[in-house]
């Protein structure tokens, strides 16, 4: 299936003219194939080639000039038609001259395609229009990850787990909002030596610290929260620019297996397998005496401190302070279990008062 963000269209895009160009003519056959390679059906790249050329001519696309930005925007459109409109000028209209965002049953078939913008007001506490409610333990729920300093978010890099994230980018297909809202980044190395098309640009990475918070799509509501660091990890081997991106271009790393497990719950109803153990937790934390698990319970399931390793760890880092430890040990942890309300007491702090949410403690 071909996903489209139209953060990446215009890269897309423009990365494929510039392999169309250099030529004494256009060539619609390479450009087709460009296009298929990467991920569009044949009729899909047929309809955005002669479209672009409709739209630009054949001088232009086999020229070496770069694409300027409100060319760009009518290549994301382009493409938009052709990939989900079913066609350029298509207009949305079905054939037996019903709407073509409603089903036989009257009920709504979300269809359109959504920019970062549209999801960003969940990251501030506000719906989103025309996203599916979350229902807990019905299915895989799908998410948006979206990134950046609160109160401006783009679409994220992080890599998640394979169904996790809206296949078909619309808003009818997500229910959850995963923000990253980067609260620090400190400057480390410049990487040099990146050129394309005349271009010339260093890349400046980062290490930086993330307030993260899963929401629902629907309301914005807050379902849980985890800060986590994200060291910088070395030059990236490939970088996109375009000409007035900032130079150097900065670059900041994600804590995307931290972001796995935290989403894990909401997203599939289980935690994954394996927990990343939190950094500098103390040795020494005293555990509860003469506990056991549950009459009747899973013998297999850990319930409180000694029973899994990993889970210790958050448990001792949660004890020594590390609130956002102790609301990572309440959402990975089996419910009922000793580790579950040690969590969402936030360390046996309160009477649970701060469920969640034990971070606004710090």
């Amino acid at each position: 299936m071909f996903t489209i963000r139209r953060a990446a269209v215009g890269l897309t895009l423009a990365l494929t003219i510039a392999a169309c160009g250099g030529g004494s003519s256009f060539d619609r056959d390479d450009a087709v194939s460009d296009f298929v390679d990467s991920g569009l059906t044949q009729d899909q790249a047929e309809c955005v080639v002669d479209a672009m050329v409709d739209e630009f001519g054949e001088e232009l696309l086999a020229s070496d000039a770069e694409p300027t930005e409100a060319q760009q925007d009518a290549m994301i459109d382009l493409t938009t038609d052709c990939v989900l409109g079913g066609g350029v000028g298509s207009g949305g209209d079905s054939s037996d001259g019903g709407d073509a965002s409603s089903d036989a049953g009257g009920e709504q078939v979300a269809s359109e395609l959504f920019s970062d913008t549209d999801l960003a007001p969940a990251c501030r506490g506000n719906g989103v229009a025309g996203a599916s409610p979350y229902t807990p333990g019905d299915g895989t729920n799908l998410t948006v990850v979206l990134e950046g300093a609160d109160p401006d978010y783009g679409f994220s890099a992080v890599v998640l787990p394979d169904g996790w994230e809206s296949d078909f980018e619309t808003i009818g297909d997500t229910e959850l909002v995963t923000c990253l809202n980067r609260i620090s980044a400190t400057p480390t190395e410049v990487c040099d030596g990146y050129e394309d098309e005349g271009l010339e640009w260093s890349v400046q990475l980062h290490d930086s610290t993330y307030e993260v918070s899963i929401r629902e799509a629907t309301t914005g509501t807050v379902l849980a929260t985890g800060t986590y660091d994200a060291p910088a990890d070395g030059c990236p081997m490939f970088s996109s620019y375009f000409e007035g991106d900032p130079n150097p271009k900065p670059d900041y790393e994600t804590p995307d297996a931290e972001i796995e497990v935290l989403l894990a719950e909401f997203v599939t109803g289980a935690a994954p397998a394996t927990v990343p153990p939190a950094d500098d937790a103390p040795a020494d934390t005293e555990a509860p005496a003469d506990t056991q698990a549950p009459a009747g319970g899973d013998a297999s399931e850990p319930f409180t401190y000694g029973d899994d390793a990993e889970l210790d760890v958050l448990w001792d880092a949660c004890a020594g302070g590390d609130f956002a430890s102790c609301d990572e040990l309440f959402f990975v942890t089996p419910i009922g279990s000793e580790y579950e309300e040690f969590g969402a007491t936030c360390g046996f702090r309160n009477e649970g008062q701060n469920v969640g949410n034990c971070i606004s403690l710090g």
